[in-house]
């Protein structure tokens, strides 16, 4: 029986082909339709649509800064919404929606506070965070994804002991260190 361990990324495009199955797994976008797309400022990994028709671009980077994915993925969004019209047109077999604005998945090793907050100021449900894992098996690699901000919401479990986004207090303490009651702690509310 083999062990599983962490295991560095794949090349990129074997790693997004791992993505792009397990993004299938997970209900996100049901069918692929472009790859590599040149967007203003680079390339788009996937291009998916939902069930529905609705645009999804899926946006990975296996290092770096977390920060630069998400101003990436909005400068991508941006530059792709008023194509989805001329897309429609280009492929009508496609089934795309062009009034839906496009979904942005960003996904990555680690997404720190500041850009789970950035997605959290500006987020309508458009835009999802997913980390990804590479273990390997004896035989391979597997990439495991696991969501971080879906539809608007942390996606972390209760049992996830991950620090919070932010604190509600200036101090940066949290309710157990302040030591507070219920009823103390709805004073603040």
């Amino acid at each position: 029986m083999s062990s599983l361990s962490i295991a560095p990324p794949p090349p990129h495009t074997q790693l997004i082909d791992r993505i792009e199955r397990g993004l299938s797994e997970m209900g996100y976008g049901t069918r692929s339709i472009a790859r590599d797309v040149l967007a203003a400022d680079g390339p788009i990994d996937l291009v998916l649509a939902d069930g529905q028709g609705r645009v999804v671009l899926v946006v990975v980077r296996d290092s770096g800064d977390a920060r630069e994915i998400l101003a990436d993925g909005l400068a991508h969004r941006a530059w792709v919404a008023p194509r989805i019209r001329d897309w429609v047109q280009l492929a009508p077999d496609r089934g795309l929606q062009s009034e839906v604005a496009p979904q942005l998945l960003l996904i990555a090793p680690h997404f720190d506070d500041r850009v789970r907050a950035a997605v959290r100021s500006i987020d309508s449900g458009d835009i999802d965070l997913l980390r990804f894992r590479c273990l390997a098996n004896g035989s391979g690699v597997n990439v495991v994804l696991e969501p971080i901000w879906v539809d608007g919401r942390d996606a972390r479990s209760p049992d996830d002991h991950s620090p919070p986004l932010s604190t509600p207090f200036r101090s940066g303490l949290s309710d157990t260190e302040l030591g507070l009651s219920p009823a103390e702690r709805a004073e603040f509310e």
